[in-house]
């Protein structure tokens, strides 16, 4: 008994040994010899079916990326920088003079009747303007008295008089129109010399109204 399981066993693996060979050749048919009990044989003969062969299965390939499955990414342009303003320096503004006021005078009346009379104080106060004395010729011959307009506008001097104040004497009647700045040299109408020489003589303007504008101390 134990000898016929080991026949078997070994018959047994005899065939696969048979077979792994005939695998390896790639042999469809294989016979084998099987020894059995009563010193016999059994001829097994073994069909092998060749295995299918393996079609290698394709791995898929990722689709491509579309871009149209996305939505687009919209870039925006940064804002232009924004100029610093260049500050405007500010105009030192130009002082402006403070204007010294005339003396007032009151206006000159319309040329009417005139009394050029030269009689009572002159007043060292009186403001020279708009027409000043500005000289007294008293050794002139004939003796002269210099006055200048001293505004900014034309001055009518028509019938307007000077006088030497020492002996209350009329120097003479004026007339026509001095312009701005302008000087004029006036010739005594007096019937001779009336200014004194060796001592202060005051010299006085006025106007046709009468009003003291012009005073000289010479």
């Amino acid at each position: 008994m134990l000898r016929r399981l080991l026949v078997v066993g070994l018959s047994v693996l005899g065939g696969l040994l048979l077979i792994q060979h005939a695998l390896a050749d790639q042999q469809p048919v294989a016979s084998m010899a099987i020894p059995v009990g009563g010193g016999g044989t059994a001829t097994a003969t073994i069909v092998l079916t060749p295995t299918a062969t393996l079609t290698p299965t394709a791995i898929p390939t990722a689709a491509p990326i579309s871009l149209d499955n996305y939505l687009p990414i919209v870039v925006k342009a940064p804002p232009p920088p924004t100029a610093t303003p260049t500050p405007i320096p500010t105009a030192t503004p130009i002082p402006t003079a403070t204007p010294i006021p005339p003396t007032s005078i009151p206006p000159t009346p319309t040329l009417g009747t005139v009394n050029p009379s030269c009689d009572g104080a002159a007043s060292s106060a009186a403001p020279n303007y708009p027409v000043a004395i500005t000289n007294v010729n008293k050794a002139g011959n004939p003796e002269t008295v210099t006055i200048r307009n001293t505004s900014n506008q034309p001055v009518d001097i028509s019938n307007w008089w000077i006088c030497s104040m020492t002996g209350n004497q009329r120097h003479a009647i004026l007339s026509g129109t001095l312009a701005p700045g302008q000087t004029l040299v006036v010739v005594s109408q007096a019937n001779g010399p009336i200014w004194n020489n060796t001592a202060t003589d005051p010299a006085a303007l006025y106007r046709r109204d009468g009003l003291q504008v012009g005073y000289r101390s010479q």
